[in-house]
C-alpha cells in the first residue's frame, strides 16, 4: 500500500513536471511566432480605395449603390467589380465583371442594376495595378466581406432582361426657354433614348407611362433639347432606354435616369413697339412708334442700309440713340445721307431686350432716302502699256456705294449684255478710278452699274454715263504690281466706327475722294470676281488658299481670309467658315463683314 502510494505521488509529480516544461516550451513558440508575424502596414496606400461599402436601393428592385472613399493624393482611375465570391485572393478579384470606371478626381460611387436575384460581393481596384497585376486586398477596405442579397419574388415571373439605364441625367435651361439634357449613356448596340417630360417626378413606372414622350435620340447621342415648352411652368425630365425588341426598363434611379429636381421656365410674352414711321419733316428724319402694353424702361433706335429683319441684320445695324421710355419719337436734325432703315427694340425694367421683329410694327420695311441718289454722270478709260485705267465721275450721296464694274468686247445694250460679260470687280463707286490688269489683247467696253441693275425696272445703258463710248484696245497683257503696303500702328488698334458726314447733293458733278485710304487689292478682287460671284465656292478656296501662301499685303490676305469662310457657309460647311471668319486680320479690316458672317456661321452651328 505504503509503494503504490509513493508511485502515485511519483507519477503525479512527473506530470506537474511535464506541465510546466510544456507551458515554457509553449511561452518561447508564442513568442517566436509573434516575432515572425505579418503585421499590417498602418499606413496604406494612396492606390488603395477605401471604406468600400455596398447597399440596396429601396423601392428599386434589383439595385444597388456602390461607394467608396479615396487618398485625396490619388491619381489613379478605379474600377468596380462585381463577383458572386469573396473577392479576398487576386484571382477571384482579377476576374471580377466591370460595374464602373471610375476616373482620377469623379466622385467614387457606381450603381449597379438589373441585378437577378443571387448574393454578391465588391471590389474596388486601380486600373493600373489591374494591368500590372498587383493586387492588395483588404476586407470592408477595398472589397465588402459581407455579400449582398437579391431575393427572389415570390411567386417568381419570367422577366425579360432589360436594356441598361443611363446614369448622371443633368438638365437645365438654355436660350430661356429651352431646356437641354445630357446624360452617360450606355454600350450596347440597336437602342434608342427614349426622352419623357413631367410636371411631377417621374420616380415611377405608372408616371413614366402617363408622361409626355418629348423626343428620342439615337445611340450615339447623349443630350437633348426640349425645344416644345410653350407655357411657363417647372418641369421633370427621364431618359429611358430601349432596345430593338421595345424593352424599355421604366424602374429608373433619381439623378441617374430621372431628374428629382425640377427646372424652372418661364414664358415671357413678346414686348415689341408697334406702328414704327420713318419720315423726312423739314430737312430732319422723325421716327415714331406706340408704346408697348406694358411698361419698359427704355427703347433703341437701329438704322441699316438693309431692312433689318433678322438678328443678323441687326447685329450689323448702328445704334442711333437710345429714348427714354416716356418718349414715342425720336428726331434726327442732322441726318446722315443715304437710304435707311430703322428699327426700334423695347429695353425691358431687368435690362434685357426683346428681339422679336415684326415688319411695319418695330422695323421699316420701306426706305427712307436721305439726300440725291447716287448716279453716274461720266465713265472713261485709256490703256497704257498694258493696263486699263477706268474713271468716273457722280452725283448724289444716297443709296449703295458699291458697283459692278464689267468688261466686255461688245458696247452692251441691255441687262442680258451685262450678263454675258466678264464680271471685273466690285468697286466702290467713291474711288473714282479702277485699274484693270491682266488683259487679254483685244478690243473692249467697261460698264459700271450698281449691284442691283438687274432689278431695277428703270435701269438703262448710257454710253459714256455708265458705259464707255469708245472702245479701249489692249495690245499686250500685263499683271499690275501691287507694292506691299503695311499699316501702320495706329491702324492696328481695332478700328472705330464713324458716322459719316452729312453731304449735301447739287447739281454739279461731283468727284468725292474715299473717306478712308482703300488699300489696292486688284488680284484678290479678280479672283473673288471670278470664282465667288459666280458661284464657283471650291475653285475660289483653292485660289484664294494658295495666293495667301504667297500675298504680302494685309488688307488682302483679310479680305482672302474673309472670302474663304463666306464660301465655306455657301457650302454649308459652317464649322471650317468660322476658322478662317474668326481671324483677326479680318476683324481688323473687315469688323462688321466679320461680325455679320461669325454670328451667321455661330447661328446656324448651335
Amino acid at each position: 500500500m505504503t509503494r503504490r502510494a509513493i508511485l502515485t505521488k511519483s507519477i503525479i509529480s512527473l506530470c506537474v513536471v511535464l506541465s510546466c516544461c510544456y507551458y515554457v516550451y509553449a511561452q518561447f513558440l508564442m513568442e517566436d511566432y509573434k516575432k515572425t508575424e505579418i503585421k499590417p502596414k498602418t499606413g496604406l496606400p494612396t492606390y488603395i480605395a477605401r471604406n468600400i461599402k455596398a447597399e440596396l436601393i429601396n423601392d428599386v428592385e434589383g439595385a444597388v449603390r456602390i461607394t467608396f472613399n479615396v487618398d485625396p493624393d490619388a491619381k489613379n482611375d478605379f474600377l468596380i467589380g462585381r463577383t458572386t465570391q469573396p473577392p479576398s485572393s487576386a484571382e477571384v478579384a482579377l476576374q471580377a465583371a466591370t460595374v464602373r470606371v471610375v476616373l482620377a478626381g469623379a466622385e467614387p460611387v457606381a450603381i449597379d442594376s438589373n441585378l437577378p436575384p443571387g448574393q454578391y460581393y465588391y471590389v474596388v481596384l486601380a486600373r493600373d495595378k489591374i494591368l500590372e497585376r498587383d493586387i492588395s486586398l483588404y476586407p470592408d477596405v477595398n472589397y465588402t466581406s459581407a455579400p449582398i442579397v437579391i431575393k427572389k419574388k415570390i411567386p417568381e415571373v419570367p422577366q425579360k432582361r432589360l436594356p441598361e439605364q443611363i446614369t448622371l441625367l443633368y438638365a437645365r435651361v438654355v436660350n430661356k426657354t429651352q431646356v437641354l439634357l445630357t446624360w452617360k449613356g450606355v454600350q450596347q448596340p440597336n437602342i434608342v433614348y427614349n426622352v419623357y417630360r413631367a410636371t411631377e417626378p417621374l420616380n415611377s413606372p405608372e408616371r413614366i407611362k402617363n408622361a409626355k414622350l418629348i423626343g428620342q435620340v439615337q445611340a450615339d447621342n447623349e443630350s437633348f433639347i426640349d425645344r416644345t415648352i410653350t407655357q411657363s411652368g417647372k418641369y421633370y425630365y427621364a431618359v429611358t432606354v430601349r432596345d430593338i425588341e421595345g424593352n424599355e426598363d421604366v424602374q429608373l434611379i433619381p439623378d441617374q435616369s430621372y431628374t428629382a429636381n425640377p427646372v424652372s421656365v418661364i414664358i415671357r410674352r413678346d414686348v415689341f413697339v408697334t406702328n414704327i414711321r420713318a419720315d423726312i419733316d423739314e430737312g430732319s428724319l422723325k421716327i415714331t412708334w406706340s408704346k408697348p402694353d406694358i411698361d419698359v424702361k427704355s427703347f433703341v433706335v437701329y438704322r441699316h442700309t438693309q431692312p433689318i429683319i433678322d438678328a443678323q441684320t441687326l447685329a450689323l445695324s448702328a445704334k442711333v440713340a437710345t429714348v427714354e421710355s416716356n418718349r414715342l419719337e425720336y428726331v434726327d436734325k442732322k441726318p446722315v445721307p443715304g437710304t435707311h432703315y430703322f428699327a426700334v427694340l423695347a429695353v425691358l425694367e431687368d435690362g434685357s431686350i426683346d428681339t422679336t421683329l415684326k415688319p411695319d410694327s418695330n422695323y421699316t420695311t420701306k426706305p427712307v432716302v436721305i439726300g440725291a441718289p447716287i448716279r453716274l454722270k461720266l465713265i472713261e478709260a485709256s490703256e497704257q502699256n498694258g493696263l486699263v485705267k477706268i474713271s468716273w465721275s457722280y452725283t448724289g450721296s444716297s443709296g449703295s456705294r458699291y458697283f459692278k464694274l464689267f468688261r466686255s468686247s461688245t458696247a452692251p445694250a441691255t441687262p442680258q449684255d451685262i450678263n454675258n460679260a466678264y464680271l471685273v470687280d466690285v468697286v466702290n463707286v467713291t474711288a473714282n478710278e479702277y485699274t484693270d490688269s491682266d488683259i487679254p489683247a483685244g478690243t473692249y467696253y467697261y460698264t459700271l452699274v450698281p449691284e442691283t441693275y438687274d432689278i431695277d425696272p428703270e435701269f438703262k445703258i448710257i454710253k459714256g454715263i455708265n458705259c464707255t463710248s469708245e472702245p479701249v484696245k489692249v495690245t499686250r497683257q500685263v499683271t499690275a504690281k501691287v507694292a506691299p503696303v503695311v499699316p501702320e500702328k495706329e491702324e492696328i488698334k481695332k478700328p472705330e466706327l464713324v458716322e459719316p458726314k452729312k453731304e449735301e447733293p447739287g447739281e454739279d458733278v461731283k468727284k468725292e475722294k474715299a473717306q478712308q485710304k482703300i488699300l489696292p487689292t486688284p488680284q484678290v478682287n479678280r479672283i473673288i470676281a471670278t470664282t465667288f460671284y459666280k458661284g464657283k465656292y471650291e475653285s475660289c478656296i483653292d485660289a484664294l488658299t494658295a495666293f495667301v501662301q504667297n500675298a504680302n499685303n494685309p488688307e488682302e490676305i483679310a479680305k482672302a481670309n474673309l472670302f474663304i469662310g463666306r464660301s465655306y457657309i455657301e457650302l454649308k460647311q459652317y464649322q471650317m467658315a468660322l476658322k478662317y471668319i474668326m481671324k483677326s486680320d479680318v476683324a481688323r479690316y473687315y469688323p462688321k463683314e466679320a461680325k455679320f458672317w461669325r454670328d451667321f456661321a455661330l447661328s446656324k452651328v448651335q
